[in-house]
């Protein structure tokens, strides 16, 4: 199996700045964009977790209710002033649509992978979802791999060292 790398954006209106995921043979590999307050990219942060380590993948819906009803207020009150017939419709219609953002972003959904000690949690909005399943399946399917690939070097020890114990005349592979 070689490498599979997924990326997606963590936040549908910064569409520029991705999200990587690498699953290899031997780890998960999390390549995440840090941003100053939900808007400024300001680097990234890199990490990555053995899949010895790994005990448990799984995904979460999340709902961030408050900022959820944020932006449906802030909508509400823009296009309720901009029928109303306030001056400055185009501010009002961008203040509109920044609500709309700001609800639409309430709605995400994590992947979490566990270890023993710690967690990375992975956030993507709600329309990522299909992407974290198909790195929740990659991750597992390297497990199995790794885990077959244990079960047939033990499987091959304890052949030899059966071989090593039978005397030389009853050895089966000479």
């Amino acid at each position: 199996m070689n490498s599979k790398t997924f990326s997606f954006a963590p936040i549908f209106y910064l569409f520029f700045s991705r999200t990587k995921v690498t699953v290899t043979k031997r780890d998960v590999t999390v390549s995440r964009p840090r941003f100053f307050a939900s808007l400024i990219p300001t680097g990234r942060s890199t990490g990555s977790m053995p899949l010895r380590n790994i005990s448990d993948v799984s995904i979460h819906h999340n709902t961030a209710l408050l900022r959820m009803l944020a932006g449906i207020l802030i909508t509400v009150f823009s296009v309720k002033t901009m029928f109303g017939g306030a001056e400055g419709a185009g501010f009002l219609f961008l203040l509109a649509v920044c609500g709309l953002v700001i609800s639409a972003s309430a709605v995400q959904k994590t992947l979490v992978i566990c270890s023993g000690r710690e967690a990375i949690r992975i956030n993507a909005p709600w329309y990522a979802n299909r992407t974290l399943e198909k790195i929740n399946r990659a991750i597992n399917e390297s497990m199995c791999y790794e885990a077959d690939k244990v079960d047939l070097f033990q499987f091959q020890e304890r052949m030899a060292a059966m071989q090593q114990a039978a005397p030389a005349s009853k050895r089966m592979f000479a």
